[in-house]
């Protein structure tokens, strides 16, 4: 009966604890009071993505950021190479579940005789704890 009883109080306190120690994070992200837009600048060689709401990010501290596939080109586009290029906020603390964040920007730094190449949309997620989460469908470049 006593080790019943020690393995009862063991489970008890292992329950405890975790119930104690945990930390809200997103469920559901999703954008609120409208979806951010992304663009390029005139030369091409910088993507914009305005600031915007997320809502149903729980608790924890959250970055934002956006990821688009985005390389340099030779002449003519002939040549594009596959890469990606990426911003992320610094760690925003929620109110109510939800974040504001500002504008990121990525730019395609290439080298004489290349073309900067993004591209046709953008995907924006968060990041909680060290994982991703995809916020809503990618947005398309305008």
């Amino acid at each position: 009966m006593r080790s019943r009883t020690r393995i009862l109080l063991v489970a008890a306190v292992v329950a405890l604890f975790g119930a104690l120690s945990a930390v809200a994070i997103a469920a559901s992200p999703h954008f609120v009071q409208g979806t951010p837009t992304c663009s390029l600048s005139n030369d091409g060689a910088t993507l914009t993505c305005s600031g915007g709401k997320i809502a149903g990010v729980g608790t924890e501290p959250t970055q934002v950021g956006i990821d688009v596939a985005a390389g340099c080109a030779t002449s003519g586009n002939g040549n594009q190479p596959k890469g990606h290029r990426q911003a992320v906020s610094a760690p925003i603390q929620p109110k109510g579940g939800n974040i504001t964040f500002g504008s990121l920007s990525v730019s395609a730094d290439c080298p004489a005789g290349l073309n900067p190449v993004f591209g046709t949309s953008v995907q924006f997620f968060i990041v909680q704890g060290g994982q991703r989460t995809n916020v809503g469908e990618p947005i398309t470049i305008t």
